[in-house]
């Protein structure tokens, strides 16, 4: 998911927020990408890549905090209204929080080369080579390598 999808699921977001019957709800979404290669042996066992969506809910009611997490986007509503509901049933006291306006953001990855823009063939030609010097070694019966 594009920080472009991020930004208009951020939108329903809000929507989704409006309307329950807590002091304070937050929200977080993620979304990332990954690769995974592993080796038994000798044998290319597994490759492939993973793309995930999915976040937290957070509501405060009467001092009492609910905390959802999903990883399934449809599940939203859902997760909110489970979170406020938590909180309704271990409050019990006045909510306190400082008065200051709602923070939202895109926090993007701050790393030198985006793993993700590596083709996945030149990840697997890397491992072959690991694999080969650990067959290289006398003696070596069985390995598992992965990267991932």
């Amino acid at each position: 998911m594009s920080s472009k999808h991020i930004e208009v699921f951020g939108h329903e977001l809000v929507e989704a927020l409006k309307g329950h019957e807590a002091e304070y709800i937050e929200a977080r979404l993620e979304a990332s990408r990954s690769s995974h290669i592993t080796y038994r042996g000798k044998e290319l066992e597994s490759i492939g890549r993973t793309t995930t969506v999915g976040g937290n809910v957070r509501a405060l009611v009467k001092g009492g905090w609910g905390f959802v997490s999903f990883n399934n986007l449809e599940a939203l509503k859902n997760s909110i209204e489970l979170a406020v509901k938590q909180a309704q049933l271990v409050g019990n006291q006045k909510s306190q929080l400082a008065q200051v306006e709602p923070v939202v953001d895109i926090v993007p990855a701050e790393i030198g080369k985006n793993p993700v823009a590596i083709p996945l063939a030149e990840k697997k030609q890397l491992l072959d080579e690991y694999n080969a010097i650990i067959w290289r070694t006398p003696g070596i019966q069985t390995s598992v390598i992965s990267y991932g």
